[in-house]
């Protein structure tokens, strides 16, 4: 018996079904359609009217302006000048310089235009900027076949972007890195449009939140040269002595738990202060009474975990006569 002919579907009519499915949908399953699918949701919404309509978080949208914005030199200068950084948490036997940490900040000027996108934004909002980007650029081919989205490209464009997202997204973790000091301290300091600092003093539980984010998610270091990347880096504190100084009693209990003890316990600053001598020195220094000194629990938690009680010795006396 002869079987009935069938007529043969274009290649293109799976892709136009999916597509007249997604503009069935909800707009709140096409947010969930969209987290899903991260940076590739951009591409989609060029395909499908109804995603185009989709509004797309914060995130997402400034994850879009980062793989976007070009740096501030040719294309080629960054293609052969290696702008990692040396990989300092495997070297504590580096000394902190001024010279080398105006070296180290070689990448501002570099994408001068970047920075001063990422600057203005709250640092929650850029580390959830930050995971959308891809952890690897992506090949030339991938690059070449999401010309939807970035338009007209040739094989030396499409080398150039791998080159660039692969460095914007290594600006944006540095951006990070520069704030941790801040973060420890219970303040989140970005830009405004004029390019002022705006200081958003936090809780110390959303202050943890954040330094946890960044040491989990963004993987940043936690350890002694944690702040050589700023003008702190001379002190050679570890996250929690710094907690430990500003009496943020929740990220010294995080930080406690999840850290090595060489860069809690046993951590000492350059002078030798320990994370209970600073926390006393600073409640010294800012006036507490004794019977508050007495009272604060920072001091109780960190000899209840065995932290030295040292004698509390001055930072800047003790780097003048190392120097």
């Amino acid at each position: 018996m002869a079987t009935r002919p069938t007529k043969s579907r274009p290649p293109y009519a799976d892709a136009e079904t999916s597509t007249s499915l997604l503009e069935d949908l909800q707009f709140d399953l096409l947010g969930i359609v969209a987290q899903h699918l991260r940076m590739d949701a951009f591409v989609l919404r060029q395909t499908c009217k109804t995603m185009a309509a989709l509004p797309l978080t914060e995130p997402m949208r400034l994850a879009h302006r980062i793989l976007r914005t070009k740096p501030s030199v040719p294309i080629e200068y960054l293609g052969m000048r290696a702008t990692r950084r040396r990989p300092l948490a495997a070297c504590y036997h580096i000394t902190w310089t001024e010279a080398g940490y105006w070296r180290r900040r070689e990448w501002r000027p570099e994408w001068a235009a970047l920075v001063a996108l990422v600057e203005q934004v709250p640092t929650n909002t850029l580390i959830d900027a930050f995971l959308l980007l891809p952890a690897s650029p992506p090949n030339v081919h991938d690059i070449l076949a999401a010309r939807a989205t970035f338009g007209k490209m040739d094989w030396e464009a499409a080398s150039d972007a791998r080159v660039q997202w692969n460095h914007a997204r290594r600006v944006v973790r540095f951006v990070l890195e520069d704030r941790l000091w801040m973060l420890c301290c219970s303040k989140d300091v970005f830009k405004n449009a004029n390019g002022d600092d705006v200081v958003k003093p936090m809780r110390d539980t959303t202050a943890t939140r954040l330094v946890s984010r960044l040491v989990l998610q963004v993987r940043v270091h936690n350890g002694s040269t944690s702040f050589f990347h700023t003008m702190y880096g001379w002190l050679q504190f570890t996250p929690f002595l710094l907690a430990a100084e500003r009496s943020n009693l929740p990220l010294v209990k995080w930080l406690h738990r999840v850290s090595h003890p060489i860069n809690t316990i046993d951590a000492r600053s350059q002078a030798g202060n320990s994370a209970y001598s600073l926390c006393l020195a600073e409640l010294k220094r800012t006036h507490h009474t004794p019977e508050q000194i007495r009272a604060s629990e920072t001091l109780r938690f960190l000899a209840s975990i065995s932290v030295p009680e040292l004698a509390p010795r001055d930072e800047y006396v003790a780097y003048e006569d190392s120097a």
